[in-house]
């Protein structure tokens, strides 16, 4: 499934050449990223439910006002937000999801026949920002922390504004600033005291590449969308305690650096990661803040 002030260019803005970026991405999100959030794909669902939950209110808010019949998930991952969308819309809606990843598209695949077989679901293996669409074929696009990872963003939001008919909607949710959410940059400082960990430049591709509202707002009006609205979100994220040494070790960039140490430091590192989130964990739970940003525009 990583700040700034201002707007300017893709290549000023740190994103670097749409290649590297995109080669480097897909790499990471077909090999152990991926793998990851694929055996943790129950703990991430549950833990990562609000913005689910968000996301379909903006659908049903949609629906009210005219029907969506076709919809896309962007960066849809394992699948969850996909299906949960295709059941709000019911027997005569159609939901893509698309998405980099193999493994986590397999899963989701593996999950709809199992869940959801009986709706009109289909995952589809590529990257949205050269993706070719049907043209004017979406009555909506959502996506839960699936588009900050592109090589070159504008490029990647018209691209996803080519496929959408025209008044149609785009809604999704994006991380704030890291200071915004200790939780998720604890574990790196945590980290940091057994490996080297180069700094991200910002709005790089990534986690927390949209946590500047100017930028995305910036890249929407660039790419042809409008009535562009972005409010902060913040909820209360929460997992069982138990299931937190498997979470650290799948997900997150604590687990990216996981294989390039041995088992001893391996193990210095989870239980530094583990003692540093103890603020977090209250009785038998893990819960803390997260602040995002929930985007909204028009096609």
């Amino acid at each position: 499934m990583n700040a700034g002030t201002g707007a300017g260019t893709d290549r000023d803005r740190g994103a670097g050449t749409d290649t590297a970026a995109n080669n480097e991405q897909a790499e990471l999100w077909n090999g152990i990223a991926g793998r990851g959030w694929v055996e943790a794909q129950e703990v991430m669902d549950d833990l990562l439910r609000p913005f689910e939950t968000r996301l379909l209110e903006e659908l049903a808010a949609v629906m009210d006002e005219s029907p969506v019949r076709t919809l896309l998930d962007v960066g849809c991952g394992t699948g969850s937000t996909t299906m949960a969308a295709a059941r709000r819309m019911g027997a005569d809606g159609r939901c893509v999801g698309v998405d980099i990843s193999e493994p986590m598209l397999n899963h989701a695949r593996s999950r709809a026949q199992a869940q959801a077989k009986d709706l009109a679901i289909e995952f589809v293996h590529a990257d949205a920002q050269e993706h070719a669409l049907e043209k004017d074929f979406y009555d909506q696009i959502i996506s839960r922390f699936g588009v900050m990872f592109f090589a070159d963003s504008i490029k990647a939001f018209a691209n996803l504004r080519s496929g959408i008919k025209s008044g149609g909607r785009l809604a999704f949710v994006a991380w704030r600033s890291p200071q915004e959410n200790p939780f998720m940059t604890v574990p790196v400082k945590a980290a940091a005291q057994f490996v080297e960990i180069p700094p991200t430049p910002p709005n790089a591709p990534g986690q927390f590449g949209f946590a500047d509202s100017k930028w995305v707002e910036h890249i929407l009006k660039e790419s042809g969308w409008v009535d562009v609205e972005i409010d902060p979100f913040d909820t209360t994220c929460s997992m069982p305690s138990e299931n937190l040494r498997d979470f650290l070790n799948n997900v997150g960039p604590v687990s990216r650096l996981l294989p390039n140490v041995d088992d001893s430091k391996k193990q210095q590192i989870i239980d530094a990661t583990i003692d540093a989130l103890e603020p977090y964990k209250k009785d038998s739970e893990i819960s803390f803040d997260a602040a995002c940003w929930l985007v909204r525009a028009r096609a």
